[in-house]
């Protein structure tokens, strides 16, 4: 079930994030989270969010998934859902040496330079 962000979706969101993420971005995950907007979703499935998107603003801060879900979908479903609901939509960060993620981006219409 896709749905908006909630505050009690706060910590499951977090610990994926750190399972993502370098820790050094954690105060970075905090200002995102304060300031997203009612755009923001996530996935929820079996009552366990599987993946989620921060959007502040026009620009998609972060967008995870479970790593233990990964590849099934969840991902596309929910940048899908956010490309549909925010208007020129800008990514804040793509990280360069991730070439299978900034192929996915592409592959999803965003334009990197």
């Amino acid at each position: 079930m896709l749905r908006p962000l909630c505050h009690y979706d706060y910590a499951r969101c977090k610990s994926m994030f750190h399972d993502v993420f370098a820790e050094s971005e954690d105060d970075d995950f905090v200002k995102a989270w304060a300031n997203k907007s009612d755009t923001s979703a996530c996935i929820v499935e079996w009552g366990v969010t599987m993946a989620f998107a921060i959007v502040c603003d026009r620009y998609l801060d972060y967008i995870v998934t479970d790593e233990s879900m990964q590849g099934r979908g969840y991902g596309s479903m929910l940048l899908d859902h956010i490309v549909n609901s925010v208007p020129n939509l800008y990514l804040t960060t793509a990280y360069d040496e991730d070439k299978m993620l900034l192929n996915w981006y592409k592959s999803k219409g965003f334009y990197l330079s």
